[in-house]
């Protein structure tokens, strides 16, 4: 009996063996592609005095992440710091470059509305808010957090949306445009 597994296994596994593909030889003229892009803007526009940096005046801020539901709805799960810094001609080289901390007002941008994309998937219903962690204050175009050379900001949806998701799978992306400003 052991023979005969044994056998039966050593016969299997030259079968096996045996029945793996070898790899192709290309020919001439056989071809692959990709569709590949580059995409980029500006995330941060200076003013005269100050700017906003990142974290630890990181030159770009980090992007947040989103736990989002099959409904539309969703919370921040990563977010986005921000600091409001001083901005100037620090070593006489005619190049500004970000200083040291320093006290803003924190809003929304009025002129740019908080904007949400889901893929292919409607978005009418949902219910933006952008709040900041540090301060506890939600940010709109005219209030926000005050005083304050630092924000943690999150953005949530607690509104399902009107049309249920054709594919909720679909990244969701929140764009925001934050003003420091000197009070």
């Amino acid at each position: 009996m052991k023979k005969t597994l044994i056998l039966s296994a050593i016969i299997c596994s030259i079968t096996s063996i045996a029945n793996a593909a070898e790899a192709p030889t290309p020919t001439k003229g056989d071809f692959s592609s990709a569709d590949i892009q580059w995409i980029g803007h500006a995330k941060i526009i200076p003013g005269s005095d100050i700017t906003i940096t990142g974290e630890n005046g990181a030159i770009e801020p980090n992007d947040g992440a989103l736990n989002v539901n099959a409904d539309g709805t969703f919370e921040t799960t990563t977010p986005v710091k921000l600091e409001s810094r001083l901005y100037f001609d620090k070593d006489g080289d005619g190049s500004k470059e970000a200083g040291d901390l320093f006290k803003t007002n924190w809003t929304l941008n009025p002129a740019k509305p908080v904007t949400v994309t889901w893929g292919t998937n409607v978005v009418d219903g949902m219910n933006i808010k952008v709040k900041d962690l540090l301060s506890s204050q939600q940010l709109t175009d005219t209030a926000g957090s005050n005083e304050a050379d630092r924000v943690s900001l999150t953005v949530t949806n607690t509104s399902p949306t009107s049309v249920p998701a054709a594919d909720p799978r679909a990244e969701l992306n929140v764009q925001a445009s934050i003003l420091a400003t000197v009070a």
